[in-house]
């Protein structure tokens, strides 16, 4: 367990929630925390794939055509 300091006006929005979500405060720090971690995460994911895309961009290596691709898959796994 781990305590942390929350500004009044961030409680009082928790307490809110808990209030008309029938949730304790405890469920709501909890899913609000989750939630957010989980945000970051796909905003870091975003993030990434996009530098990727952009550095194969910068590469000047052509792409592989999409019909190709799944040609490919569909003879590997008997599709």
């Amino acid at each position: 367990m781990q305590a942390i300091f929350v500004p009044d006006d961030l409680a009082e929005q928790f307490r809110l929630m808990a209030d008309k979500t029938g949730k304790t405060l405890e469920q709501c720090v909890h899913f609000g925390l989750e939630w957010f971690l989980e945000e970051v995460e796909s905003r870091l994911d975003t993030d990434h794939s996009d530098a990727l895309y952009k550095e194969f961009q910068q590469s000047g290596e052509p792409g592989i055509p999409w019909q190709q691709v799944k040609s490919k898959i569909n003879a590997t796994h008997g599709l």
